[in-house]
């Protein structure tokens, strides 16, 4: 029997399940023993285009100088 929408299954075969309450709100920090999380491909793309855009501005700024 599933559940209803928008009802969590918190019974199976009229047993209650147990379910720890950290296991229910998830932490971004990491777990004391487990590697930091990788950033996403997203994250990481915006890091790069930043670091970009900090060498354009960079490279402007001299050439602006040169110019005066």
């Amino acid at each position: 029997m599933a559940p209803r929408p928008g009802r969590s299954l918190t019974h199976i075969n009229g047993r209650p399940l147990l379910m720890a309450p950290w296991s229910m709100t998830p932490s971004n920090e990491p777990r004391p023993g487990k590697d930091a999380p990788k950033p996403s491909h997203l994250d990481e793309a915006r890091r790069i285009i930043e670091e970009y855009e900090k060498d354009l501005r960079e490279i402007i700024k001299k050439l602006y100088q040169k110019m005066n």
